[in-house]
């Protein structure tokens, strides 16, 4: 929630708080804790919810994020000097599908049981059939696939 990543956060790892203008201060923990929830969304296909505590990288993502909406409700120019606020917004959606994917992995801590930093609580899924002829496996001649010819 906004408890995890905090204004001071944002003000680290984001857009600083002077360039909000007249936003206020409830507003902007609204949108930290909105885009929080967001981002869980995507971690929640590796990761126990709610975290116990999130990486730099992590906290970098909610306040990126956050600072896209604050930026668009403020108002900004998304062809000039402030394109960067709209890139950064695709570049950490494409990040967060990454995590949903397993493909990325950042050093959360989840509320699994025995959790660490950076171990995804998932399990890998077998699915098996019945032997359809395709390879020996449940057979007694596995020639060449026991190495010994025959």
């Amino acid at each position: 929630m906004a408890g995890e990543v905090t204004s001071a956060d944002r003000d680290l790892y984001g857009v600083k708080s002077s360039a909000f203008g007249s936003v206020s201060a409830a507003t902007i923990t609204a949108v930290l804790d909105a885009r929080y929830q967001f981002a869980m969304g995507y971690f929640a296909a590796h990761f126990d919810l709610p975290l116990v505590t999130l990486d730099v990288t992590t906290k970098m993502c909610v306040c990126q994020l956050a600072d896209y909406d604050l930026m668009s409700y403020r108002g900004y120019n998304p062809e000039g000097i402030d394109l960067v606020i709209r890139q950064r917004y695709e570049d950490w959606i494409a990040w967060l599908k990454l995590v949903a994917e397993g493909k990325v992995t950042p050093q959360v801590v989840d509320s699994s049981a025995g959790s660490e930093a950076g171990v995804s609580t998932a399990t890998p899924q077998f699915i098996s059939d019945e032997q359809r002829g395709f390879s020996t496996r449940g057979t007694t001649d596995n020639y060449p696939f026991d190495g010994v010819e025959e």
